[in-house]
């Protein structure tokens, strides 16, 4: 399982615990230079520098709840206004083509034609997790938990402090007040006070993304993840031999 969360889902569904363990997920550093290029993304959308940039990465579904992060977003513009918000990724499926057209809807219903950025899918995401201020996971499921998060651990890997609801696989991942905020799920409020806490303590939020790198260079590397699914082979092939 690639997170405590899913590998109780497994045990709750009858698995023994022998035949489940958990192996995190893993981001390959070599990705998130330490000196990775900030500029290059607010270039290219043509940012004043002064504007901080609060980002939500992951594919358009309703349990990675985009709309509390609009909702949070209308209540952050009352307190910065020099603040731009992007979504990035897209849908997976057609049948999601109706939720897409509520987001971009909702956008202009709250006002924020002008503040947030749909960027659709990207490929160079450590170039725009390095261009972010705050990263928000505002993940929001009833039915089962957010797997894991990786959009946490690109964040982290590129030293940026992360907001992200108590659910799932996230609990591995944040240390709520270390290396980010976790706020309850489907609740806006939460979110836009943990964004504007971090936006009017910038050193805190450097702080949180520093030691949120060293955590990722800790537990969650590709190399880390490899070495352990190794060793699952190996102990499975010394048992059947």
């Amino acid at each position: 399982g690639i997170s405590t969360a899913v590998c109780e889902m497994f045990w709750e569904n009858g698995v023994s615990r022998q035949k489940c363990i958990t192996i995190f997920n893993g981001v390959d550093l070599k990705r998130y230079p330490l000196d990775l290029n900030r500029e290059s993304i607010r270039k290219e959308l043509h940012l004043d520098p002064q504007t901080n940039l609060v980002g939500l990465v992951g594919r358009m579904d309703p349990r990675k709840g985009h709309i509390y992060f609009l909702e949070a977003a209308r209540l952050i513009l009352a307190k910065f206004s020099a603040v731009k918000f992007l979504i990035i990724g897209d849908i997976d499926s057609q049948k999601l083509q109706g939720y897409k057209n509520k987001l971009q809807k909702l956008t202009k219903d709250l006002g924020l034609n002008e503040k947030v950025i749909f960027l659709g899918f990207r490929s160079d995401i450590p170039e725009i997790m390095a261009a972010l201020d705050v990263l928000v996971l505002p993940s929001c499921s009833e039915k089962s938990p957010e797997p894991f998060g990786r959009v946490l651990l690109e964040a982290m890997a590129a030293q940026k402090a992360v907001v992200a609801t108590k659910d799932g696989g996230v609990m591995d991942i944040v240390v709520d007040g270390v290396t980010g905020i976790l706020v309850p799920p489907r609740n806006s409020k939460s979110i836009a006070e943990a964004v504007c806490h971090l936006l009017y303590n910038p050193s805190k939020a450097k702080e949180m993304g520093m030691a949120g790198r060293k955590r990722v260079e800790e537990l969650f590397t590709a190399r880390e993840y490899v070495q352990k699914m190794e060793g699952v082979f190996e102990e499975l092939l010394y048992l059947r031999l």
